[in-house]
């Protein structure tokens, strides 16, 4: 195991991912790691041409970033398919729910996320996600320059169904927005905002169930409005709006302060007020 094939992996792994090729990624994470540990570890990535150690090691980072994420929010993933092929596996410890965290351990939640779990429409699985995030946001908040702010990232213990999903894509959307992945040249591998837009469309129940229209405003601004505007996919975030617009005819009469009013329900971000009112 070379550095050359290292290099070759991570080129081919970073342009699956732009191709949308993704249905391999759980063989592909293994098969990455088993080639990472036959080079000697990540220490060793690089080693052999020192000039380019650095960058060889962030690149293989990435394309291990990108390989988990799809195992993560993929619509088409099983989860537990691998236990499922294996009978004398244990079976897999259940989501955590709303009673399973005692009072002081419960995340503070945004309203709009807390009625989405009171219908059930999240399931537990998701308090750790959102405190993940709320607690790297929180910390942050007041971090004007993006230089400062870390990217976020996160491994959900417990497979999430297709809303928790969108609501993880839109999160890791914001996350990079605010933080110094927003302009870096990597921004176009991984935020992807055509793409990760066409997502809500897969999943149906976002658009007939009265319960997630508000969901469904904040997914469609945080996903489609990227900080690196080059990025905007036009055509999809009109053609987005216009189908939320024919589901809930109500928004045809709202001014910003109604939809800023949905975006505070579940996450906003004064940094990016600007822009999502410019886009509204």
């Amino acid at each position: 195991v070379t550095d050359l094939l290292i290099s070759a992996l991570t080129l081919l792994i970073t342009v699956d991912d732009y191709l949308a090729n993704v249905a391999y990624s759980r063989a592909h994470t293994a098969g990455f790691e088993a080639v990472i540990r036959a080079r000697g570890g990540e220490a060793a990535v690089g080693s052999s041409v020192p000039a380019i150690s650095q960058d060889l090691r962030m690149a293989a980072n990435v394309a291990r970033s990108l390989l988990v994420l799809h195992l993560q929010t993929s619509l088409s993933s099983n989860p537990d398919s691998s236990q499922a092929e294996s009978p004398s596996s244990s079976p897999p410890a259940p989501p955590p729910t709303l009673d399973t965290y005692t009072l002081p351990q419960r995340p503070d939640i945004p309203q709009g996320f807390t009625t989405l779990l009171t219908h059930h429409r999240i399931t537990g699985a998701s308090l750790a996600l959102l405190a993940s995030f709320h607690d790297w946001h929180d910390r942050y908040l007041l971090v004007d320059d993006p230089s400062h702010i870390p990217v976020w990232r996160h491994t959900a213990a417990h497979p999430l169904n297709p809303v928790e999903k969108c609501i993880f894509v839109a999160l890791l959307c914001l996350a990079d927005d605010v933080s110094h992945m927003g302009l870096h040249p990597a921004a176009v591998i991984f935020r992807q905002p055509k793409k990760r837009a066409e997502m809500l469309l897969a999943v149906p129940r976002l658009w007939t169930d009265a319960v997630l229209r508000d969901c469904v405003v904040w997914l469609w601004m945080v996903i489609t409005t990227p900080r690196n505007r080059g990025l905007t996919p036009l055509r999809v975030q009109r053609g987005l709006w216009a189908r939320i617009e024919e589901v809930r005819g109500d928004l045809r009469a709202w001014e910003w302060a109604e939809v800023e009013r949905v975006l505070r329900g579940f996450v906003f971000d004064g940094r990016r007020a600007g822009v999502w009112e410019g886009t509204f």
